[in-house]
């Protein structure tokens, strides 16, 4: 018989079902008076996950863990990238910027989630990807699931998309859905999954504080990457004289190898996190 590992990116489930309904969310509450839109529909989400594996045509069992941010941005991070994630800081508060309402769910979610069978993990001074990279790969034959889907909408996640290792992604979007093996990361980016962490580091990516290489973008990132690997061998192209490389791009990437592997280092997720536990009275810096 088959099993199967469902990771759940709690914090984006709780985002995503808090914003669906956030303008009536002050009439969605508790039997204490308490807004509960969010928690409604990530506990709505876990049984919609498990209900879609569950339907796979090859009998087993569903095993679903909850992924925590213990810290939503690592001070390890911050070091390496002092532009990480400072847009979305709170007023000064070392705190994301969120809306009250969904601020106070965090808490109470992991009550929600544990009472609906889902243990949740995290890791001190690492975030829930950090966790779901973890556990995703964790080697825990002979009893290692056959499958692991990780159910998320950040595409970082790529990373750690494995068709050998039976790891794929259940990929949200305002769109709907869709499950991403290897193929699928490359059908959305134009490359594999094991070159999307240089990738995103020659693009950039705005939502994290990330700034990339200037004047490159995703088409760009993508090519420079079939043409030549990785982001060490372009590294090596742009400083050989006689290289193909384009001088603009050749410059630019001189100008800004010390940012570039910084960056590589911050979007690379560790596969090594100390995960543990985590009780609603565990310390956290969840919202």
């Amino acid at each position: 018989m088959s099993r199967r590992l469902v990771l759940l990116d709690t914090a984006f489930l709780l985002h995503r079902a808090f914003h669906a309904t956030a303008a009536q969310a002050d009439r969605m509450r508790d039997d204490r008076g308490r807004v509960d839109n969010a928690i409604r529909g990530l506990r709505g989400a876990v049984d919609r996950v498990r209900r879609q594996v569950a339907m796979h045509p090859v009998a087993g069992t569903v095993e679903v863990i909850a992924a925590w941010d213990c810290d939503w941005r690592p001070a390890w991070r911050v070091a390496l990238v002092g532009s990480y994630k400072t847009h979305r800081l709170g007023d000064g508060e070392d705190s994301e910027r969120i809306d009250p309402r969904l601020a106070e769910q965090f808490p109470r979610a992991i009550g929600a989630l544990t009472a609906a069978g889902v243990p949740v993990l995290g890791a001190s001074g690492c975030e829930a990807d950090d966790v779901l990279a973890t556990l995703a790969h964790r080697d825990r034959a002979p009893n290692r699931p056959d499958a692991v889907w990780i159910v998320t909408g950040d595409r970082d996640l790529c990373q750690v998309v494995d068709d050998a290792a039976g790891v794929g992604l259940l990929l949200l979007s305002r769109g709907g859905q869709q499950w991403v093996d290897e193929a699928g990361v490359t059908a959305m980016t134009g490359v594999a999954a094991a070159q999307y962490v240089d990738f995103a580091v020659l693009r950039g990516d705005p939502s994290d504080g990330l700034p990339g290489l200037p004047g490159v973008g995703a088409v760009t990132a993508a090519r420079l990457l079939a043409d030549f690997g990785d982001l060490d061998r372009l590294l090596a192209a742009a400083a050989d004289r006689h290289t193909r490389l384009r001088e603009r791009i050749a410059t630019a990437l001189l100008s800004h190898t010390a940012a570039l592997l910084a960056a590589r280092a911050v979007i690379t997720l560790r596969r090594d996190a100390p995960v543990r536990s985590v009780t609603d009275d565990t310390p956290a810096d969840s919202a």
